[in-house]
């Protein structure tokens, strides 16, 4: 299996066939394959960066073909999904694209949140080269959801059994490292490093998403939540290695860091678990999609101008050759001075506070533009590679507003004779107050539609503003709720879910139950 042609075959053979069947299949194909690591690599969709949403994906899909996402969306929703609806709009377009495995994980790795028209065209490229089988299968993995019952498990197992490998022995090995990487160490017949070193990376434990009635009985500590990239970091006297949280050098990507570590009052000889986070000028929080910037550019000097980070450590995980990874948390965190540190985490230790205090660090974590907290006991351990409940990811609940429409602004491009930016508010007393504008989340025949309606309703214009008569309610999902510096709310990154036809202006949200539940 070395094409893509050959890929989409496998996939749609093992689509419906047992577990049993679907070990041996693959075998048969991994066993013909020149490119081991990168099939199982996208078949264990290790694949980040990506960043496709459904609709910016159906979007893409359409300007490929040259037609309105109407009709892409409307063989989507016959066919059950967008891959299927493709595979049939092709009409079964047959021949081969000549697509190459790797080339296949260069696309579907393709950082998507860029704007600068070259990945689109590379994808546009990629896509109309391709039949309509390997556009279904392209699509699924593009969106992450292959939908072919091959998982997680029934890889390990095949590989196990395919190298003569003790199956409990290889879920450790990959504990400690990708699984395309193992593999390579099979494939070469050498053992898999077990034990952590200078240069020898261990894949990091993760945390799971819970409630906060979950939280420990026993002491634990609270960070913030860095929207930022997973990094381990090695230092051995002037040498440093960065890892990203794939266990790839990213090194060359962030010279500054290397050079504040070398500068530091670090132990010589380390290696810490972290996040690289990008920043603002004043050195609050960026969006995380600007962290890109570092990796994809090629003049990384430039690059570290025009994206600047803040690196925090929140784990020492070996110092001057000695292992922590068999001690407690609060012993690894006993090790090392992070306050007076160059790199300090924001943290609270529970037996300084309660729960009252704990949720005040939330909020100031959320109002600092971070992404939430990190709950962790004392006693837990590190566990590679592990996604442990000892680890508690706490983030904003998922905010649902209905809210009517005050404003608008017409888009751009095609969409330049409809609106394609609303002014949305809610209701205080016996008026509405605006806490945002939202843009996403409407097809092109939503937009029509609004457009039309809108129209009608008009009260007055102000330069490229049109307002309106507060009669159409949408229903919007948010990011959080922020306190702006004078003192009013509004809601952070607000996407459509539905134009609310069914509910009156009455009925929508109000400025205090918005901050009563998010705020």
């Amino acid at each position: 299996m070395n094409t893509l042609y050959e890929f989409a075959q496998f996939n749609e053979s093992i689509e419906t066939v047992a577990p049993t069947f679907k070990v041996k299949l693959f075998q048969e194909a991994f066993d013909k394959s020149n490119n081991k690591t990168v099939l199982v690599k996208i078949l264990n969709l290790d694949l980040e960066p990506n960043n496709i949403a459904k609709k910016k994906a159906v979007k893409w899909v359409a300007n490929a073909y040259g037609v309105y996402e109407d009709e892409i969306e409307t063989f989507s929703s016959m066919y059950g999904d967008l891959a299927d609806g493709v595979h049939n709009f092709d009409g079964y377009m047959e021949g081969e694209s000549g697509i190459s495995l790797n080339q296949l994980l260069r696309i579907l790795t393709l950082d998507c949140s860029r704007s600068d028209g070259d990945v689109f065209r590379l994808f546009e490229e990629m896509f109309n080269k391709m039949n309509s089988l390997e556009k279904k299968w392209f699509i699924r993995y593009w969106l992450r959801k292959p939908r072919n019952g091959f998982q997680n498990k029934n890889l390990v197992k095949a590989v196990s059994e395919y190298y003569n490998k003790d199956l409990k022995k290889m879920e450790v090995d990959i504990r400690a490292l990708p699984i395309d990487e193992v593999i390579s160490f099979y494939e070469n017949n050498i053992e898999v490093p077990s034990t952590l070193g200078f240069g020898n990376f261990i894949k990091p434990m993760l945390a799971k998403a819970l409630p906060k009635d979950k939280w420990p009985n026993n002491n634990y500590v609270v960070e913030y939540k860095y929207d930022g990239n997973r990094y381990q970091v090695h230092r051995k006297n002037d040498r440093v290695i960065i890892f990203n949280r794939k266990g790839k050098d990213a090194t060359d990507q962030f010279p500054d860091i290397v050079q504040q570590i070398l500068e530091s009052n670090l132990p010589n000889e380390f290696i810490v678990d972290g996040e690289i986070y990008p920043i603002k000028e004043d050195g609050t929080p960026e969006k995380h999609q600007k962290l890109g910037t570092r990796v994809h550019s090629k003049d990384k000097m430039d690059a570290v101008q025009k994206c600047p980070v803040k690196f925090v450590i929140f784990d020492m995980l070996q110092m001057d050759g000695e292992s922590f990874m068999d001690e407690t948390l609060y012993n690894r965190l006993s090790k090392w001075d992070y306050n007076n540190g160059p790199f300090p985490t924001h943290r609270i230790w529970s037996e300084n506070t309660d729960e009252m205090g704990v949720m005040g660090f939330y909020h100031s974590a959320i109002q600092d533009g971070f992404e939430g907290i990190i709950i962790k006991p004392t006693d837990a351990l590190y566990q590679p590679g592990k996604r442990s409940k000892d680890w508690i990811k706490y983030k904003p609940p998922l905010i649902e507003l209905d809210v009517v429409i005050t404003g608008a602004r017409y888009g751009d491009g095609k969409r330049a004779n409809v609106f394609g930016s609303f002014d949305i508010s809610v209701k205080h007393e016996n008026e509405f107050i605006q806490i945002g504008s939202v843009g996403t989340g409407f097809s092109d025949t939503d937009l029509f539609r609004l457009t039309n309606e809108l129209r009608k309703i008009i009260i007055s214009s102000e330069k490229d503003t049109y307002l309106f008569l507060p009669r159409v309610v949408l229903e919007v999902t948010g990011d959080v709720v922020t306190r702006n510096e004078d003192g009013t709310y509004a809601l952070r990154f607000p996407r459509c879910k539905r134009i609310r036809n069914d509910k009156p202006v009455a009925d929508i949200d109000t400025y205090e139950d918005m901050i009563r539940r998010y705020a």
